[in-house]
């Protein structure tokens, strides 16, 4: 009987510090990619506030042109060429229309309805999605 009692208390001990391990390394971890996340954030603000970009989408926006978007997109694909994590970068117009794409396969999308598009018209942010399908 004694084995028994040690033995289950032995287990019950192991598996309680095995929880408090993974819990740790759970906390650890999230506060990491939450903080990664958050410079990558900074770092798409950056694009986008980039004195020559915003030049180029201003531009665009007063006299469009073929140049004036090969422009953009460049820009576009420099600035997710930099950020390994974002698989692509769009300008999109203030109807919700997408104008340019670091990689070019939502040109011409829609987004006027999505969340992130509303809540950009309201204030000026770097917002992420998931690529739609």
């Amino acid at each position: 009987m004694i084995i028994i009692v040690s033995y289950s208390f032995s287990i019950n001990s192991i598996q309680n510090e095995i929880k408090g391990h993974l819990e740790d390394n759970a906390y650890l971890r999230t506060s990491h990619i939450i903080t990664y996340f958050n410079l990558d954030i900074e770092r798409i603000k950056l694009i986008a506030n980039g004195t020559q970009f915003k030049k180029d989408i201003s531009s665009y926006i007063k006299y469009p042109s073929s140049l004036l978007l090969e422009e953009i997109v460049r820009g576009l694909r420099d600035s997710r060429s930099s950020i390994s994590e974002i698989k692509e970068i769009c300008f999109i117009d203030l109807n919700g229309k997408v104008i340019a794409c670091s990689g070019g396969s939502l040109t011409g999308r829609d987004f006027s309805k999505e969340e992130f598009f509303i809540k950009g018209k309201e204030k000026a942010n770097a917002y992420f999605f998931k690529r739609p399908t």
